[in-house]
């Protein structure tokens, strides 16, 4: 058999660390929506701070891998001209789509 490439072996990496996601936010209702539901219709911060916890973490290990020389930070596509710049137009659609009478009567 032969070697498996490092692309192939970061795709299967990837997969297993997105089923496993999957698997544990399914079973525990990991949900960025339904944390900010709780909090405003029950006021419940139990979901929310999971999600805040899951954010400082990816935060705090991101910082930590690029800090000991693993990852470069610099070259992620977040960081490019652009990606804001498709960003800015995905927000504006998305803006003109939920208010168009808005325009509409503007014009």
């Amino acid at each position: 058999m032969e070697e498996w490439s490092v692309v192939h072996k970061v795709a299967l990496w990837g997969f297993l660390g997105a089923f496993l996601f999957g698997i544990i936010a399914h079973k525990t209702h990991f949900c960025t929506m339904g944390a900010i539901s709780d909090w405003i219709n029950m006021g419940s911060l139990v979901r929310l701070r999971a999600w805040l916890l899951a954010m400082a973490v990816a935060l705090l290990m991101s910082q930590l891998l690029q800090a000991i020389g693993w990852i470069d930070l610099s070259a992620s596509i977040y960081l490019s001209t652009n990606f804001r710049f498709a960003l800015a137009c995905r927000g504006a659609g998305v803006v003109a789509r939920e208010h168009w009478y808005v325009l509409v009567a503007a014009i």
